[in-house]
């Protein structure tokens, strides 16, 4: 009986300090949406350091930065609308959003896991989150929201030449290593920015999460990233330079 009032104890308590107290207060929203637009800010920047010169296109007669979003763990779409308002704000094009999530909440959770998280927490409607990013991408945005386990999806190998922001909300070790798969191209080359939401989040506890998935991917590509900032509660930001002898697989 002490071990179950022990752990829904816990649970509570990380609630309240997670999620609650930085909801009620505010500062969990600010920090996200402040870190949002340092983001677009910096690549609407001609001359900003490390990435390849931001490729323009006339886009209703403004010469604009183009960018590409790619978001793991979509969710409501209330993330992914955040990162298109900051985008727009920083006059900046993006001209693809590409949402993943399995709408199914957190699944095949570790005895690990369990530690930090519950299972199917974070279970979202894919409709909620087409129809909010719809609602704030522009006409010129290409947008998909795509339902599917990570594991199931293929690794992107179309890959353009615009700059790009991934961001990744997966919690989990096991689904932050199935994303960084599935950019692993896109990554490679080079020239964006990855976000992580929860990139500190479960290190108290000893519970892998996305840091642990990053630092292995980075050590198995011999990939050389900048770290850029801690955003919120548990967020990070990477730069990852361009990098132009990197063939995609």
């Amino acid at each position: 009986m002490s071990r179950v009032f022990n752990y829904i104890y816990l649970r509570v308590i990380n609630f309240i300090f997670d999620v609650l107290i930085p909801r009620i207060s505010g500062s969990y929203s600010y920090n996200n949406k402040k870190a949002y637009h340092q983001i677009f800010l910096y690549l609407s920047n001609e001359n900003q350091t490390y990435l390849s010169p931001n490729p323009r296109v006339d886009s209703k007669s403004k010469n604009t930065p183009v960018v590409e979003i790619y978001e793991f763990g979509c969710g409501s779409g209330e993330t992914g609308s955040a990162l298109l308002r900051a985008a727009k704000a920083n006059g900046i094009l993006v001209s693809k959003y590409s949402g993943f999530d399995s709408f199914q909440g957190l699944q095949n959770l570790n005895d690990i896991d369990k530690k930090r998280w519950a299972p199917e927490s974070f279970r979202y409607e894919r409709d909620l989150a087409e129809r909010n990013i719809m609602k704030n991408a522009s006409s010129e945005t290409v947008v998909e929201i795509i339902a599917s386990q990570f594991h199931e999806l293929d690794m992107i190998c179309n890959i353009s030449k615009n700059d790009w922001v991934i961001h990744i909300d997966c919690d989990l070790s096991s689904s932050t290593k199935e994303s960084l798969r599935i950019c692993r191209n896109l990554i490679m080359r080079g020239g964006g920015i990855i976000a992580f939401d929860d990139y500190y989040s479960g290190i108290m506890k000893n519970v892998p999460g996305e840091k642990d998935a990053f630092t292995e991917f980075c050590e198995d590509e011999s990939l050389d990233v900048c770290f850029w900032s801690p955003y919120s509660q548990n967020g990070a930001l990477f730069i990852v330079p361009t990098q132009p002898n990197i063939k995609a697989l």
